[in-house]
């Protein structure tokens, strides 16, 4: 049985959790009426069943309950789910208003291929599935800014659940790793902004990880961003392009693969399995895809009408567990609201 100080806790985190959605749900209702005012948005084809509110519900109560669990059972700790200081994030979301009204008046003028002049250098050698304005934002991939928003606008936009996503899907992961006593090499293709980095390190001591990331400006933010921690390698590259004689116990991404090319995706799969060793894991987290839950279709068919998501409309029927499959033993998948996990093994 729980004890009365566990419960105390497990309340605790439940709160902030839905604390958290109703933070960043009022946050977005500002930037849908911008977008509402200047009739930015693409009309809503199909329509949300009528139960979707409930279901929303529902598996958000599950996510949280699992959360919990989790932290309960020390997969990650529960400072992973802590809200960050108010005056940071009230900041921050002033400059991010401004970059909603930036980001809304591409999107109406279907305009994706907008760049400063700072970010040139930088564009150079970009191939041209990434010389783009990702979800309208200002400079794409491609500034320091971008990289200082991103973990809030993505927040904003599923209303306070994609570090619970993130968290939730990771625990699988993370139990394994967690059962190996000897040191756990990982190899993490498109970093980013590090949120699902943070996580692997303050959950798994024994890892040492290689952090591939093409953006310079968000490698750079994720490095300041987890300055603490000494067991990790930055390598600014495309993962085409990464070369390694070292081989690892895990290859692993989160939210990668909707925003690559097909061809890309298939090269990241077949030289990524390349790089396992024996019995190794390839796990990674992205969004779901049609017929993963039939009561989410919906979502996933207008979701690039409304958000600059070149290659989502075929990556939503181009399923991950046959990628994963062409090169290893697929092994397992899970859900969490809008996103999956995939795992495979090189046996």
């Amino acid at each position: 049985m729980q004890t009365y100080k566990n419960r105390i806790e497990d309340t605790s985190l439940q709160l902030i959790n839905y604390a958290r959605v109703a933070l960043y749900t009022v946050e977005s209702f500002p930037i849908l009426a911008i977008k509402k005012l200047l009739k930015a948005n693409a009309p809503m084809d199909p329509m949300p069943p009528e139960n979707h509110q409930k279901l929303l519900k529902q598996t958000l109560d599950g996510l949280i309950e699992q959360d919990i669990v989790n932290v309960r059972q020390g997969l990650y700790p529960r400072e992973l789910l802590y809200p960050e200081k108010p005056q940071k994030h009230i900041c921050r979301y002033k400059e991010l208003l401004i970059d909603a009204l930036k980001a809304t008046l591409r999107q109406k003028n279907k305009k994706h291929k907008e760049f400063s002049e700072h970010t040139e250098p930088l564009l150079k050698d970009m191939p041209e599935y990434y010389k783009r304005n990702f979800h309208y934002q200002t400079d794409g991939y491609l500034s320091s800014k971008s990289a200082e928003l991103y973990s809030h606008q993505t927040e904003i936009l599923f209303k306070g659940t994609i570090a619970l996503m993130r968290r939730v899907l990771m625990a699988e992961l993370i139990r394994h790793i967690q059962a190996r006593k000897t040191p756990v090499r990982i190899l993490e293709i498109g970093g980013g902004a590090g949120e699902a980095t943070e996580i692997l390190l303050k959950s798994c001591p024994n890892i040492e990880v290689v952090f591939v990331e093409p953006s310079k400006p968000y490698m750079e933010f994720a490095k300041n961003k987890l300055s603490e921690f000494n067991n990790i390698e930055y390598v600014n590259d495309f993962f085409e392009n990464y070369q390694s004689r070292k081989k690892f116990d895990v290859v692993f991404s989160s939210f990668l693969f909707h925003e690559l090319p097909l061809e890309v995706r298939r090269t990241v799969f077949s030289k990524s399995s390349k790089l396992l060793k024996k019995n190794a894991i390839s796990f990674h987290i992205d969004s779901l895809q049609l017929n993963d839950n039939q009561e989410f279709n919906w979502a996933l068919i207008q979701f690039p009408k409304d958000f600059h998501e070149p290659f989502y409309a075929n990556y939503i029927k181009t399923p991950l567990e046959e990628l994963i499959s062409n090169d290893l033993s697929f092994n397992s998948n899970q859900q969490a609201f809008l996103s999956k996990s995939v795992m495979a093994l090189n046996l």
